[in-house]
């Protein structure tokens, strides 16, 4: 989402004119960082202060201490 499509914004856009009021974000990076994960976020964030009544953002950026997805 960060350079190819869908766009945050686009993503963000659909989700507004859907009427969503919380967003869940999960990325799929096999690890956090500042210049994926914290990147992404953060343009989330900028993209929801655009909305006319901006929703709930909750973020996952621990995916990779999970169990479940280390055993995969």
């Amino acid at each position: 989402m960060a350079y190819t499509k869908p766009y945050v914004w686009d993503a963000m856009a659909e989700l507004e004119a859907a009427g969503a009021t919380e967003v869940l974000l999960l990325p799929m990076f096999p690890q956090y960082s500042t210049a994926t994960t914290a990147s992404v976020f953060n343009s989330f964030e900028v993209a929801a202060k655009k909305w006319v009544k901006p929703p709930k953002l909750q973020f996952v950026d621990d995916l990779f201490q999970e169990p479940a997805f280390l055993h995969a």
